[in-house]
């Protein structure tokens, strides 16, 4: 059973992933990273594409994302670059689709 972390999921692809993370037999958890600015907001966001609160643990704790069996980024560069190290040191496979980099 994998557990997936989703930075960026409030976003048209972090939407996207969630829908088929939560979908897959094989995904045991879904955990979304949002800033912390919009931490409040998250669950109402997603709950707007049809995504139950219950089905993703919402978090801005970067620490939480590296704890996933693998990190999936759809954020913005300085993110993306400071999220890579931290999959790096802990060996998590990280995938990128950002934009600019």
């Amino acid at each position: 059973m994998t557990s997936i972390a989703i930075a960026g999921c409030t976003g048209r692809m972090g939407v996207a992933l969630i829908h088929a993370a939560i979908a897959h037999d094989g995904v045991t958890s879904v955990i979304g990273s949002v800033r912390s600015d919009n931490l409040a907001n998250a669950s109402a966001q997603l709950g707007m594409f049809g995504i139950n609160a219950d089905h993703v643990q919402l978090t801005d704790d970067l620490a939480k994302l590296v704890k996933a069996d693998a990190v999936i980024d759809f954020t913005q560069p300085e993110f993306t670059l400071d999220l890579a190290k931290r999959a790096a040191k802990k060996k998590v496979p990280f995938i990128s689709g950002t934009t600019g980099l």
